[in-house]
């Protein structure tokens, strides 16, 4: 036979239970929630034994399996009750990057990808007819894709390109600059100007209509014509872009002008008609000035 050594606390000279600290924990647990009748049906304790053992001017208190049983009512861990465990454990606060991180651990192991649905609900009341209710998106998860393919998808969803890149650590961006951009995060820039990029290329078909219209036949019926398909097709597309960005077109419509400075776009090129639509839908739609939303 070999001898076991046990780990025993021999710090505490004299150790003693805190019993009225236990009857407060177990009342405060019960208050509004339970009574002592009621206890006593469920755990089978009588009720004159209850009360006695919570009376914090005696030092009666309930056997090992009496605690037991209140504790299972009441959802109680007994080591909170007998103080061993002092405080419950605090749950961990994930942030986006957290959850974004760990997708990309995971993807090495098994690739994943996100797709969009939308969801109609239809609430029915009393008395009235169908009332169908505002759509709302959802994320649903594939093991068929890329992770680089999830984030392009959930882009679209939230903007999480942008939301990234605000609450990411940065030491985590200093370290991860080529992992970041391997999985498609975005800077804040980079973010608005590739949803500009988007914006000219679903517009170029009809932006070149008004381009060749202007060059071939200006100030007439056709380049009148022209323009107004082209900007029927933009508040078709403002739309949508309206349903995926939400708040941050107004700075997109602000990054505009930068975009064509920086990159030296000629004022009558088909890449101008086309930002210049998305500035007349905006504007009509946003006829008060907020470049300081």
């Amino acid at each position: 036979m070999h001898k076991i050594d046990i780990g025993i606390n021999t710090e505490d000279k004299e150790i003693q239970f805190d019993y009225v600290s236990a009857k407060k924990k177990l009342k405060s647990a019960m208050d509004g929630k339970i009574t002592q009748t009621r206890l006593a049906e469920i755990t089978g304790i009588p009720q004159g034994r209850i009360s006695t053992c919570l009376n914090e001017n005696n030092s009666d208190f309930f056997t090992f399996e009496q605690v037991y049983r209140i504790c299972s009512i009441l959802g109680l861990s007994m080591d909170e009750i007998t103080g061993l465990k002092d405080k419950q454990a605090k749950s961990t606060v994930y942030s986006l990057s957290d959850a974004c991180s760990a997708l990309c651990d995971l993807h090495r192991i098994m690739p994943l990808c996100v797709s969009t649905a939308e969801i109609e609900t239809i609430t029915i009341h009393k008395n009235e007819t169908l009332k169908p209710e505002k759509k709302t998106r959802t994320v649903l998860f594939s093991e068929y894709q890329a992770c680089d393919e999830m984030i392009d998808e959930f882009k679209k969803v939230s903007s999480i390109g942008f939301d990234m890149l605000s609450l990411w650590e940065n030491n985590y961006k200093e370290k991860h600059t080529n992992e970041l951009k391997e999985y498609g995060f975005c800077s804040m820039g980079e973010h608005f100007y590739k949803w500009i990029r988007n914006w000219v290329s679903e517009l170029v078909e009809q932006a070149s209509k008004i381009y060749h219209a202007q060059i071939e036949a200006p100030h007439s019926h056709i380049e009148d014509t022209a323009i107004k398909e082209g900007v029927a097709h933009a508040e078709l597309i403002y739309s949508i872009f309206e349903r995926a960005m939400q708040e941050d077109l107004n700075i997109l419509y602000n990054l505009i002008d930068s975009y064509i400075g920086i990159n030296k776009i000629p004022t009558s090129s088909v890449e101008h008609i086309a930002l210049n639509l998305f500035k007349k839908v905006y504007e009509e739609k946003h006829p008060t000035p907020n470049n300081n939303l």
